[in-house]
């Protein structure tokens, strides 16, 4: 998870170690990241309103302006996936979603730059 602070830009490299491919570089100004995975072994996040474990995407990443509501969002895009695009524009968040070999963006807005 990371914090940017003020106008200068971050860039960020969305990277899973495990994924081959093109991995999109993100740009962060004055906002909040954070990043969630499933474990397919062991899943730790479950989704309650399915009653299943969280499994629409393998990681997600999610840009918000404050750091609780991005890491919270992005159990949310695990569980939900594309369907969480609502919830992100609530919070004014966007999200990056990684299955298989592909990477997607959920674009709640425009949060974050990017």
């Amino acid at each position: 998870d990371l914090r940017g602070f003020g106008e200068r830009d971050k860039e960020v490299l969305l990277r899973r170690t495990e994924a081959s491919g093109e991995a999109p570089v993100i740009t962060l100004r004055d906002g909040a990241l954070a990043s969630s995975a499933r474990e397919r072994a062991q899943p730790v996040h479950f989704d309650a309103s399915a009653r299943h474990s969280a499994n629409a995407c393998e990681f997600a990443t999610v840009l918000a302006p404050q750091c609780m509501a991005a890491d919270a969002l992005t159990k949310i895009v695990l569980a939900r996936g594309a369907a969480a695009a609502p919830i992100l524009r609530d919070y004014n968040a966007r999200a990056f979603m990684h299955e298989g070999e592909s990477w997607r963006e959920l674009a709640g807005t425009r949060a974050c730059t990017a």
